[in-house]
């Protein structure tokens, strides 16, 4: 608040150095008693540190004339701020899954069964029944597993542990940055200006190279750009319903919107990319919802086409790409899953089938209000190109890595199966139906995304064979209901995965928690140990998606970024070899998150 006094009365520097020092306190704070919160607890607290922080750079930004030393401390506020939870939750996970002690491990068996529970009721929803009655049983769970979670932390936690995991600041950050990269770690604040009580949100972003002076940009008012990226998710929905015959006037607006999306989160920023090898983005709350790939310069050029780009939930994330860990062996691939709903037919398999089936469920667009079931009883229709999928990466990793694959379809496509199996993988490929909540609903409302935080990991996942049939007769305990939710997954160890291919729509979307990433499916698989995940921001087509994935593993670039910037451009080149339009649809949904030098 004296912060707050000091830049109404026009003294920035004050300003500036008080709302750090207050950021500073409540650091110090977060990291002595993060040990003993449920990660609840823990987003909420965050949520504190990050008004403190927007108080900082409400100040900061009122002027641009700052010196090294105050870029550098804005630079260290902005790393360390953003992942802090998801950076000690993942700690928190791997030490207790390494644990022998035993009263340790039933306590993980208890909160993993907690956890099922609750997967597999969100799974079947109320159904028929009272939904209050649902809804307390709920909460009660949920509060049960939050008091297992604190229970495991007090217990199987040690604070040196932790203090090392918080020693993030642009020092450290910056030296993981490899030769010719460029780091463009994107935050949303809002303005702490008294008076100022309507349209608050900002976007900054932060301009990291290895050796140089960071770079704190404004990119101005965020309630115009995420209107912009509100429009960017309504237009991808409705080409998905028409790909490929788009209108002269969808190519038209969409290429509009694309190029005004460039203008407002890269162009101020252009003057750093040139001759750039790498270009790393970590994104802040809608911008996770955006393929900066498919974003054309002034002069049409895609972002993707100049540069491989690799996505990190935070700057931070480049510490712990260091860890020393086995790597797995082998690939898993699920496909062409029989979700007991409709027979598989394989007479679709034909080279010109129209490519309009989409890996999604047939859910409204109640989003995050729909339950799992009710996707499941509208129908899941068929994944024909699946099979075909896992069966020829299975044969180009053999070639190509000489390893053996392990290809599951079918009725043995099982979730109970897949959580056998997973671990001890180098690389998951799972080729099916996914559900995920809408992530407009936090669009909309950006300012409550910390309110809504109770199990969001329920609101994601992939379903698996027999998906269908459990519906109407489920598992005691949760157990194998055909749906894996992104709760679920997070209790895996799946330490040694370096890939995990999510090839399905929409498989990178969840609940934006500002400053944390997206809680869906993709932090699940990194919380579990996963090194990479590569994931889906819209509706894929099944067919299209098949020949990509295929592009994907026989190309042997010098690391994954370049790997995935080759099978984009490849389904970029054909498109406009055949005369059809370039629309990112078609070539810029799927996006790595995590480490790119695995090859």
């Amino acid at each position: 608040m004296y912060s707050q006094c000091q830049r109404e009365l026009g003294h920035l520097e004050q300003a500036v150095a008080l709302a750090g020092e207050s950021y500073r306190l409540r650091r110090e704070r977060f990291i002595d008693n993060f040990w003993v919160l449920p990660e609840n607890d823990a987003l909420q607290y965050s949520q504190v540190m990050r008004a403190t922080a927007d108080a900082f750079f409400t100040a900061y930004m009122d002027c641009n004339d700052w010196d090294e030393q105050s870029r550098r401390m804005a630079a260290d506020i902005i790393l360390s701020g953003k992942g802090q939870v998801t950076d000690c939750m993942f700690q928190r996970r791997q030490s207790l899954g390494a644990s022998d002690d035993e009263s340790t491990q039933e306590l993980l068996r208890r909160y993993r069964s907690t956890a099922e529970t609750i997967s597999g009721l969100y799974f079947r929803g109320p159904g028929s029944g009272d939904p209050d009655k649902f809804r307390h049983l709920m909460d009660s769970l949920n509060r049960q597993a939050d008091k297992l979670e604190a229970k495991l932390a007090s217990e199987g936690f040690v604070l040196t542990s932790l203090r090392e995991i918080h020693a993030v600041d642009l020092e450290s950050v910056q030296e993981m940055l490899p030769s010719g990269s460029l780091l463009l770690e994107y935050v949303r604040f809002e303005s702490s200006a008294l008076g100022d009580s309507t349209d608050r949100g900002r976007y900054l972003v932060l301009v990291l190279q290895p050796d140089q002076t960071p770079q704190i940009i404004s990119l101005g008012r965020a309630d115009i750009i995420d209107s912009l990226i509100a429009e960017y998710r309504r237009e991808y929905s409705a080409v998905a319903l028409v790909w490929p015959e788009l209108s002269a006037e969808q190519i038209e607006s969409g290429d509009l919107l694309h190029r005004d999306l460039y203008r407002h989160l890269v162009a101020p920023v252009e003057s750093y990319l040139t001759e750039k090898k790498l270009l790393l983005i970590a994104p802040d709350g809608p911008l996770n919802l955006v393929s900066f790939g498919g974003l054309p310069s002034s002069d049409g050029t895609y972002l993707l086409e100049r540069y491989p780009i690799q996505y990190l939930a935070a700057g931070r994330d480049l510490l712990r790409m260091e860890s020393d860990q086995p790597r797995g062996k082998g690939l898993l691939a699920f496909g062409g899953i029989d979700f007991d709903s409709v027979a598989l037919d394989l007479q679709e398999l034909v080279n010109d089938t129209p490519d309009k089936t989409m890996r999604s469920a047939p859910a409204d667009r109640a989003g995050s209000n729909l339950f799992a079931g009710q996707a499941v009883r509208s129908g899941l229709k068929p994944l024909p190109y699946t099979r075909r999928e896992v069966f020829r990466i299975a044969r180009i990793w053999e070639r190509t890595r000489g390893e053996k694959t392990f290809v599951i379809t079918g009725e043995e496509a099982g979730e109970e199966r897949f959580k056998k199996m997973a671990p001890g993988k180098r690389v998951i490929h799972c080729a099916t139906h996914g559900f995920f909540g809408d992530p407009e609903n936090d669009i909309d409302d950006m300012r409550s995304a910390g309110a809504d935080i109770n199990n969001p990991l329920v609101k994601s996942g992939l379903f698996f064979a027999g998906v269908a049939t459990r519906l109407d007769n489920p598992p005691e305990n949760g157990g194998d209901d055909g749906f894996l939710a992104a709760l679920e997954v997070g209790n895996m160890d799946l330490r040694g995965v370096e890939w995990v291919v999510l090839s399905a729509c929409g498989s990178g979307l969840g609940k934006i928690q500002q400053g944390e990433g997206v809680y869906g499916l993709r932090r699940a698989f990194l919380m579990a140990g996963a090194r990479t995940v590569i994931s889906s921001l819209w509706s894929v087509p099944d067919k299209q998606t098949q020949r990509m994935m295929e592009y994907l593993y026989a190309n042997n670039e010098s690391n994954l970024a370049e790997s995935m910037q080759k099978m984009a451009l490849v389904r970029l080149k054909k498109l406009r070899t055949a005369g059809l339009p370039a629309h990112p649809f078609s070539w810029a949904a799927f996006i790595a998150v995590g480490d790119w030098r695995i090859q």
